[in-house]
């Protein structure tokens, strides 16, 4: 029998007997209390870590050097991404404009994702975890990872980022599938085109002018695709 938005809701109430006892609402209030400052101090530590590895490429352009920059800057970025989750939940500033701009500038606008246009996906994936429903399925659950080809495409990260780019930018999203309205405006507009081509630009070029024609792709797209796709298909997986 196919999920429902309904069975859904039922999932989700018989879980109200933990969420009430394990935590007390004291604990819930002080841990849901926003720290901007503690985001952005973060986000900055990361970012200049990354420097940093680039940095020391650009000093001391040697195999080793740059062997040991890949997993910094990618577990830095990593690190990025996971504040970035608060971000598509709106939890990192008191105001939605500024939380939006800080997650886009600071957080995902480096890997051409911006939040208002991906949030929507996200939140269905908490609204419908683990059902027909949930738009991250896929990542999370042994079905499509049954055979040999299957099982390569997930290593590779090949299927989840064809099946995520379907969700975020194409018909297959759940809230499509359900025929409900979209919550999230979905069109980019100037500023999301200007933070993504702004972005890019700084990496290629600034990449390119201080290390070397090679040094985007491999100080940053490598990075980013073993430790952030990869890193967190296989965290996800594991987790839930």
């Amino acid at each position: 029998m196919p999920d429902t938005p309904g069975r859904a809701e039922a999932a989700r109430g018989t879980y109200e007997p933990y969420r009430s006892t394990l935590l007390s609402p004291e604990r819930v209030r002080e841990l849901s209390r926003l720290r901007p400052w503690r985001a952005g101090a973060d986000a900055l530590v990361c970012w200049l870590c990354i420097a940093a590895a680039w940095g020391a490429v650009a000093l001391w352009p040697t195999w080793w050097i740059v062997l040991s920059a890949i997993p910094v800057v990618g577990t830095r970025y990593y690190a990025l991404f996971i504040i970035g989750h608060d971000g598509l939940h709106r939890r990192l500033m008191p105001r939605r404009s500024a939380n939006d701009l800080f997650t886009d500038l600071a957080l995902y606008g480096p890997i051409g994702a911006i939040t208002h246009i991906n949030r929507m996906n996200h939140i269905d994936h908490h609204d419908f975890l683990a059902s027909a429903l949930d738009p991250d399925r896929h990542r999370h659950g042994c079905f499509n990872k049954a055979d040999r080809w299957a099982l390569f495409r997930y290593l590779t990260g090949l299927a989840s980022i064809i099946q995520s780019m379907k969700n975020v930018f194409g018909s297959g999203t759940t809230r499509a599938r359900r025929a409900a309205p979209p919550t999230e405006d979905t069109a980019y507009h100037a500023r999301d085109v200007a933070i993504l081509v702004g972005w890019q630009a700084l990496l290629l070029g600034g990449l390119t002018w201080g290390i070397g024609w090679w040094a985007y792709p491999v100080l940053w797209l490598a990075p980013v695709f073993l430790f952030t796709v990869l890193g967190d298909n296989l965290r996800s997986f594991l987790e839930h």
